[in-house]
Order: C-alpha cells, then sequence, then structure tokens
C-alpha cells in the first residue's frame, strides 16, 4: 500500500512540475491552447531528436526558461517532419514544424547605414515563406490592370471575414478610383477550424483577392505573412507602382494619399513613408519580448524602422527585399524585420517620416465627427462600424478631392 501511494505520490510531483513549467510533451501533429498574461494562444509542437543521446526533448520552451537544449544551446539537435529539417521559431509562442532553409554557419551581423555592425544572433533559421506552398493562391489580382497605382497589401486574420468586408466597401474598393487604379491582397495564415477553412475558401471564391500561406496565423508569425507578401508580390504582381500596406483595422484617406503623399515619391526614389521609429526599447519579458540571444546586450532595436499598420513603399524595392529574406536570419517582430532589417540588407533606403497616422480610434473619430474636414492619412477603426463612419465622413467633408480622384 505505502509502494503505491509512493509513486501516485511521484506521478502527481512530475505532473504538476510540467505543467508549472509549461513544458509538454507531445506528437507532431497536437495543436495546444494555453494562456499567457490573460491571452490565448495556439500553439504546435513537435518531439525533438538529440541525435548524441537519442532520447527525446519536448519542443518548447518553459514560460521561466531563457534557453533550451532543443534549439539555443547549439547541440547537435535536430527535428524530422516528413523527413526534412524542421523550422522551430525562436521563442515561446509558436513552435511550428516546416522545412526550411538553414545556413550551417554563425553568427549573423548586420551592417547597417553608418557603418557600424552589430551581432544579429546565432539562430539559422529563415522566414517559411521563402519557399513553401499557397493553401490558396488568386495569381490573376493584379493582371487586369496594365498601370497599377497601389496594391493594397494587407495583413488580416483568417476570422475577420467583417473587417475584409469593410475594406472592400470603403476606401480599398478597387473599382473606386478613377485617375489611378488599386487592387487588394488579403495574407492570412493557415486556420486550424475546418467550419471557418471552408467560410475563407468561398470568400476567396467570390472575391479572388485572398492569398493563404501554410503556417498557423499567430500574432507571433506575421513576419511569415509579410514575407509570403514580398515573395507574392515578385511573383505575381510586376505592374504594381506603388505598394501601400496595412493592417485590417485601419482606414486610409486615400484621396489624400494620392494628393499630398504621392507627389512626394519622385520616380526611381528608394524610400519608405510610415510613421518612424528610432531608438525603440526592446522588451526581453512578456507578450513582446525578444530573446537575449537576439542582439546580445542591446536594450533598443539597433536600426530604425516603420510600423506596419500603414507603410507605402515603391514596388521596385519589394524584390530585393524577397532575396535577402532568403539570407537574413528570421526575426519574429515583423514590423523590424519588413520595414528595418530587410531595407538595411538591400542599401539606399531612405525613410519618409509621416505624423497622422497610426491615430487611436478615440482620437480619429472626435476629428471625423467634428465640424473641419479631418486630415488625418490613416486611422484606427477597431469597433464594428468605425470604418464606415470614417468613410462617410472623408466622402462628406472632403467633396474636391472625392471629385477629383473617385469615380461618380
Amino acid at each position: 500500500m505505502k509502494t503505491k501511494t509512493k509513486i501516485i505520490f511521484l506521478i502527481t510531483g512530475a505532473l504538476l512540475l510540467f505543467s508549472m513549467c509549461n513544458i509538454y510533451i507531445v506528437n507532431r501533429t497536437e495543436r495546444l491552447l494555453y494562456s499567457y498574461n490573460g491571452l490565448l494562444y495556439s500553439k504546435e509542437a513537435v518531439i525533438l531528436i538529440d541525435t548524441e543521446n537519442g532520447d527525446s526533448n519536448p519542443g518548447n520552451i518553459s514560460a521561466t526558461s531563457a534557453k533550451s537544449s532543443a534549439n539555443y544551446s547549439g547541440r547537435n539537435t535536430i527535428t524530422m517532419h516528413n523527413g526534412h529539417d524542421d523550422m522551430i521559431i525562436p521563442g515561446k509562442y509558436a513552435w511550428i514544424p516546416y522545412p526550411v532553409k538553414r545556413n550551417p554557419s554563425g553568427p549573423f551581423i548586420l551592417k547597417t547605414n553608418n557603418g557600424s555592425v552589430i551581432k544579429y544572433t546565432n539562430y539559422t533559421f529563415y522566414p517559411l515563406t521563402i519557399n513553401s506552398s499557397y493553401i490558396i493562391n488568386n495569381p490573376n489580382i493584379c493582371k487586369d490592370v496594365k498601370n497599377l497605382t497601389f496594391l493594397i497589401m494587407v495583413h488580416t486574420a483568417v476570422p475577420h471575414f467583417y473587417k475584409r468586408q469593410a475594406l472592400r466597401e470603403t476606401w480599398a474598393n478597387p473599382r473606386l478610383l478613377k485617375s489611378h487604379s488599386s487592387r487588394i491582397l488579403f495574407l492570412v495564415g493557415r486556420n486550424e477550424n475546418e467550419t471557418v477553412q471552408r467560410s475563407l475558401e468561398t470568400e476567396s471564391k467570390h472575391f479572388q483577392d485572398i492569398v493563404q500561406g501554410d503556417f498557423i496565423d499567430d500574432y507571433h508569425n506575421l513576419t511569415h505573412k509579410g514575407v509570403l507578401g514580398y515573395r507574392w508580390i515578385t511573383e505575381y504582381c510586376p505592374n504594381a507602382k506603388f505598394i501601400l500596406k496595412i493592417d485590417d483595422d485601419v482606414f486610409v484617406n486615400i484621396f489624400r494619399v494620392i494628393d499630398k503623399l504621392l507627389p512626394k515619391f519622385k520616380d526611381g526614389e528608394r524610400k519608405i513613408a510610415g510613421r518612424f521609429h528610432r531608438h525603440v526599447l526592446m522588451f526581453r519579458r512578456g507578450k513582446f519580448a525578444v530573446d537575449p540571444d537576439y542582439f546580445p546586450g542591446l536594450n533598443h532595436f539597433p536600426l530604425p524602422y516603420c510600423p506596419g499598420p500603414f507603410v507605402l513603399m515603391p514596388r521596385s524595392i519589394v524584390p530585393e527585399m524577397f532575396e535577402v529574406a532568403k539570407i537574413t536570419p528570421f526575426h519574429w517582430v515583423d514590423d523590424f524585420y519588413l520595414f528595418g532589417i530587410l531595407p538595411n540588407e538591400i542599401r539606399n533606403v531612405a525613410f519618409l517620416p509621416l505624423g497622422d497616422v497610426h491615430n487611436r480610434e478615440e482620437t480619429a473619430l472626435k476629428c471625423y465627427l467634428g465640424d473641419k474636414p479631418c486630415n488625418f492619412l490613416a486611422s484606427y477603426a477597431w469597433t464594428p462600424g468605425v470604418m464606415y463612419t470614417y468613410w462617410n465622413s472623408t466622402l462628406n467633408m472632403h467633396k474636391e478631392l472625392v471629385a477629383k480622384y473617385a469615380i461618380k
């Protein structure tokens, strides 16, 4: 009896220890839901096989651990998935197995425009969307327009049908402009809910403006989504002049963008316009944590960048950024990677800092519902219906610009 009690006690203690450390031993296809700081995340875990010792280790990192033998220690560990090396994204939020190109050497060094040399990371993981397959592809989005002014590239989540529809029905409507032209590209990742996936496929067949990549649609996978967009533009949209990248909860006064912002771009200029961030604090804990092996010893991001809710850039630099993404190690902070690291790597890209973008919804509502025309270029529209409020106000308050650029 005492022996059974001891065994039960040991098993219970082991289970408690595993739960405290947030470690799960699962098969390669199991998806997990877990909470962190009150938020719900999804995670896909894999078993890692230690080639030195022949034993298995769980493919995740504990909430308190700064390193794991799986991908931080430099031990000769590999992961297996369909006979290929796996991609394991550094960080504790999304562990996703995929074949991915690797570079056996390190560390990776960033050379900045001012001549500084900075150690980036020892990691050899690269954005998986440089060569992974499309789940949904609409290759003809740009093809029916000879001279396309804007391709509006939208980072959206799979279930956000109403947000996508609000964009299609307001400022991003492809049939809106008369002297310019636009098309919209919605980028999503994979969703494990079969009903939601079927709805997305139906939506794609109807609107033909969705591209879905083979990665879990998760906040910490936005870099994969952005690189997928760069790749798709390189492959399927050679005729766009500008790429306007937004999030699906952002309203843009497209008339003011045409009237006030486009003239600031001269032909051939390599320039990125958006809110400009310099010397940004790099968090090492919490939701926005950057692992200490990235930029060791630094407290701030070493490069300036534009945050991604609103970015305007010439299409001509996108293929270059996609090419360097193939050899530039992954970083999960997508804005920093897409609009900081990659422009730095291709060189000779300037930033055009903008003021009236990324305005909070409360601030923007006061502006759009005021007595004077609201001149914000871009504002958040988080609440359902607010996108239409901004749009109606713009049509009423900017009648001269509407008459100048919109089809009646």
